[in-house]
């Protein structure tokens, strides 16, 4: 389905209810699944948390597993089923999820006595697995493309009979996010220690009768987009809900980002902007299209993960932004624009590639140029599920077809 915008209000001030972080959430669920199945905890909207409920449940029944597209629920189902001795199924997923690779998740568990294998590649779904008590020991670890191999292995870690120690050969990507993991479970009584070169969790498993629902937070990968917009439409001032006084997620950072881009945007030298998103590469996209709409020569950097994702973001983004007329350069890691088109392209029909970042974000382009659409805009579903209706609340108007 394509989506228009037919009308942008005027003014407003007003806020986006933002959803609740699925990172978070979908830990707390694990957590409250493994160790606290009687406390309450509120589920967020997005669908990967739907679908990691869906999962935890399948667990307890021994079915076979779907988890569509949602890599978090892949590697987190992954780690719980191998440790569930009644469980006796396959974990399968998309097209895309079947590209992804989970090999160094099973290779750590198999390598502590786990039971999974590969019914076809030998580094991705679909995986047999029979479920079976594990105990632990120690793993070495040269390189961890994603942090969720990490935090996967931390969430069951408690149950081992000896716990887990592991040594890191190198940082592992996304390092905030297995921080974000650390200082959840320590802030839930859990034991461990944490630096870049390695991992200790204890055979500890605290005790907790009081709700999850405390440490739910809402989805600072999320709020970058009502602050973006707010940038793009100085009459529309957009506020989000909450502080990131408190908060567990690196992507809070997202203000102080802003002012730094923002800053070297306005600077007197000709240098185009430079940033390193290795901490926080869900908010490149965001930010690569903000600086593409302002004309802004830049380079960012740290972009590793981003072909990983549920698609190969660095080549989405050149391509999409090849649609307007505009020239970009990627490397493995990196994405530079130097030198815009006089004017853009008309007749834009952006693709999503079912990426709800790209949906997001290609979206505040559409912002200073409305003739263009977005295709497949239900996309958004995976993260925040009501964000055109968010928007609709504020006086957009849009059109589908």
């Amino acid at each position: 389905m394509q989506l228009k915008i037919k009308s942008i209000p005027h003014s407003f001030s007003g806020q986006m209810k933002l959803p609740l972080s699925k990172s978070i959430n979908n830990r707390l669920q694990v957590l409250r699944h493994l160790y606290f199945p009687s406390v309450e905890l509120e589920v967020s909207n997005a669908n990967d948390s739907q679908l990691m409920q869906k999962a935890l449940t399948a667990l307890s029944t021994g079915n076979d597993i779907d988890v569509e597209d949602a890599g978090t629920v892949a590697r987190f189902t992954t780690a719980v089923a191998a440790i569930t001795n009644t469980y006796h199924g396959t974990i399968d997923g998309s097209d895309r999820m079947r590209q992804r690779s989970i090999s160094t998740l099973v290779n750590a568990l198999n390598e502590i006595g786990a039971d999974i294998q590969y019914e076809d590649s030998h580094k991705s779904l679909p995986i047999k697995i029979n479920g079976k008590n594990l105990e632990g020991g120690k793993l070495v670890i040269d390189h961890v493309e994603s942090s969720q191999f990490i935090t996967a292995l931390m969430l069951i870690a408690p149950t081992f009979k000896h716990g887990l120690e592991i040594e890191f050969k190198q940082k592992p990507s996304s390092f905030k996010y297995i921080e974000l993991t650390a200082n959840l479970m320590l802030s839930l009584g859990f034991e461990l220690q944490l630096s870049e070169e390695n991992l200790i969790v204890k055979p500890v498993i605290p005790s907790t009768k009081r709700s999850l629902n405390d440490k739910n937070e809402i989805d600072w990968s999320a709020a970058v987009y009502p602050l973006l917009i707010s940038e793009l439409s100085p009459d529309l001032k957009l506020k989000t809900e909450n502080s990131i006084n408190t908060s567990l997620q690196g992507d809070s950072a997202v203000f102080a980002i802003l002012a730094d881009i923002k800053m070297q945007s306005e600077s007197a030298n000709s240098k185009p902007i430079e940033f390193d998103f290795s901490a926080y590469p869900d908010l490149a996209q965001p930010f690569i299209c903000f600086c593409a709409v302002n004309k802004w020569a830049f380079c960012f950097i740290g972009l590793e993960t981003l072909p990983g994702k549920e698609t190969d973001r660095l080549f989405a983004m050149k391509t999409e932004l090849a649609r307007m007329g505009i020239e970009s350069t990627t490397t493995s890691h990196s994405f530079k624009i130097e030198t815009y088109p006089s004017a853009f392209n008309s007749d834009v029909v952006f693709e999503t590639y079912q990426d709800h970042r790209m949906a997001m974000s290609l979206f505040l382009i559409m912002l200073k140029k409305p003739a263009y659409q977005l295709s497949d805009c239900e996309t958004v579903k995976k993260s925040f599920p009501d964000f055109w209706k968010e928007l609709e609340k504020l006086g957009f108007e849009f059109e589908l077809a």
